[in-house]
């Protein structure tokens, strides 16, 4: 019965519950939808290229496409007196500041630090060790009480046991209108604590709101009681995933292989309104609270690549310049730093990463103003780990970037992964609109988001690719760094017995909770086994693939 049938007999339940007027949680009727009618979340929304642009005269949109002249040192066409804290700058600012590639190899600074005397200090699946900063566990005693330590993860018995309860006419609401963001009133329930005061929810994901089994959003008021370290929550559903896995693995490796500060995944059973709804991923939030509990400074300029699914058809989140700045805040969506303020991000676009591509084109430096600007040691490590995993949507969307203080000097642009869950093997199959799992990949590029030579630049994209992966991977020193640090993640003792490792034991962690799922995709019993042998034969048979396609020692 574990199929989308019973995932709709089940939601119809969970609709009908007191009669469909009663209940047990909230006080009815829903909160004004945010502005505008489109989600926002980027869950399982396209990869889409977009359609083909057609060729025009000269403008800024020529410029923009990369077929304008790029032999001059001109400021870009797409200067809109744009400041970076102080007046405009001249086109080579930048370089001579500081070159964060200055060593052979690039070496990544962990500019993380998470300090802590005791487990509770840390994210969920996190020890504190006797060396007092929050990581992976050595032994039981780094855990929370009643947690094991098992292949460096604090595991508690079973994944914790979360109840929502919402009003089943605030339920019907949100689920007959998807792509509308609507909140409604809810109730949770956590660790026999119960969070009413301020509680709301929504769905969210992208084509993932069509889907049987929902993902969704519960936001709690500022200074009112809530679980977790963050008051807004993200649940996901990982419907397109039989294995439960690959955000969640995604997420430990870069975690474990890099020094990119990255969300703590953890899984619950989520009960709705007293039944039970399914096995979830709750995703730590990306913003000024994530960025403190890293160690990093709240108040960075923070934008999340998320544009609507007309613009990211378009390109409009790979980082390239765009026709008019009114299109920044479609495009992405600001996390922290001074509100509204898109200042920051449209100069790394147009005065770093553009006028770089202009050098690039004229047969300058490829990058000089990206290592001056961008702590590319930590953008090498996200790269490679993406690399290896093969993930698939982190080119026009599901990227955070944000500018921090360093103890070199300037401040300099990192990145923060999210939405990982098209990696180890699944692809997205335009025809269908959905993420495919059942059938593994093992051979996509290792360098997704570079353009092949003769292909334009620029907005709109007539290709897949992104301006700062572009840039990055055009310079030789960073490229061969890049390599490098792929090959070393291929050989680590992780990625050939750890990971192996916690594909099984995860799986014997959460089949009890995925048998008693009635919503996911494992249609028998032994779907889920069989979804963890790909998981196994993905990580064998892209090490093989790699090792053909990478120069390594």
């Amino acid at each position: 019965m574990n199929n989308s049938v019973a995932a709709a007999l089940l939601l119809g339940l969970l609709l009908a519950a007191c009669g469909g007027t009663g209940g047990t949680g909230g006080t009815g009727g829903s909160v004004a939808p945010e502005a505008g009618t489109a989600p926002r979340d980027a869950e399982s929304a396209p990869p889409d290229t977009g359609p083909p642009i057609p060729d025009g005269g000269p403008s800024p949109s020529e410029v923009g496409s990369g077929r304008a002249d790029a032999s001059s040192d001109a400021v870009s066409a797409f200067d809109h007196g744009v400041t970076q804290d102080a007046a405009p700058l001249p086109p080579d600012a930048f370089v001579g500041t500081i070159d964060t590639c200055a060593v052979e190899g690039c070496p990544s600074v962990d500019r993380r630090a998470r300090p802590c005397t005791a487990a509770a200090d840390c994210s969920a699946g996190q020890g504190c060790p006797a060396a007092g900063a929050c990581g992976l566990c050595a032994l039981d005693t780094d855990c929370r009480p009643n947690e094991r330590c098992s292949v460096g993860l604090c595991l508690p018995p079973t994944p914790p046991l979360w109840r929502l309860h919402v009003l089943p006419v605030d339920l019907q609401t949100i689920v007959a209108d998807p792509y509308t963001e609507i909140f409604v009133p809810c109730t949770l329930d956590v660790d026999d604590t119960t969070y009413a005061q301020g509680c709301r929810v929504r769905l969210k994901g992208g084509t993932s709101r069509d889907f049987p089994k929902k993902s969704f959003r519960i936001d709690f008021d500022g200074g009112v009681p809530h679980p977790g370290r963050d008051r807004k929550i993200n649940l996901r559903a990982e419907y397109n995933d039989p294995s439960f896995l690959r955000n969640f693995l995604t997420a430990e490796s870069m975690r474990r292989l890099s020094v990119v500060p990255t969300p703590a995944v953890q899984f619950v059973r989520l009960y709705m309104n007293d039944e039970y709804y399914g096995l979830m991923t709750e995703v730590e939030n990306i913003d000024s609270t994530f960025l403190e509990t890293q160690g990093l400074s709240g108040d960075g300029p923070t934008y999340e690549s998320d544009p609507t699914l007309p613009l990211t058809q378009a390109g409009a989140g790979g980082l390239v310049p765009l026709p008019d700045p009114a299109l920044y805040p479609q495009a992405y969506a600001q996390k922290a730093g001074p509100n509204g303020d898109f200042g920051p991000l449209m100069d790394l676009i147009e005065r770093v990463l553009w006028r770089d591509w202009l050098d690039e084109m004229a047969g300058r430096a490829p990058a000089a103003r990206v290592r001056a600007t961008v702590d590319v040691g930590e953008y090498l490590d996200y790269l490679a780990v993406l690399g290896l995993v093969q993930e698939q949507d982190h080119v026009r969307k599901n990227f955070y970037l944000t500018r921090q203080p360093t103890a070199e000097g300037p401040d300099l642009w990192m990145v923060v992964p999210w939405d990982l869950d098209m990696s180890f093997g699944c692809l997205w199959d335009e025809a269908a609109q959905n993420t495919i799992c059942d059938s593994t990949v093992v051979d996509q590029a290792f360098d997704r988001g570079t353009l092949l030579a003769g292909e334009a630049a620029g907005y709109p994209e007539q290709y897949y690719y992104n301006q700062l992966i572009q840039q990055v991977l055009a310079d030789g020193r960073l490229r061969s760094a890049f390599t490098t640090r792929l090959c070393a993640d291929l050989a680590s003792p992780y990625w050939q017995v750890d990971l192996p490792s916690l594909v099984d034991t995860l799986g014997t962690y959460l089949r009890p909770s995925v048998e008693a799922d009635l919503a996911d995709l494992n249609v028998n019993p032994g779907d889920f086994d069989a979804a963890l042998v790909e998981l196994r034969r993905f990580i064998a048979e892209r090490t093989d693939d790699l090792r053909s396609a990478v120069p390594c020692p």
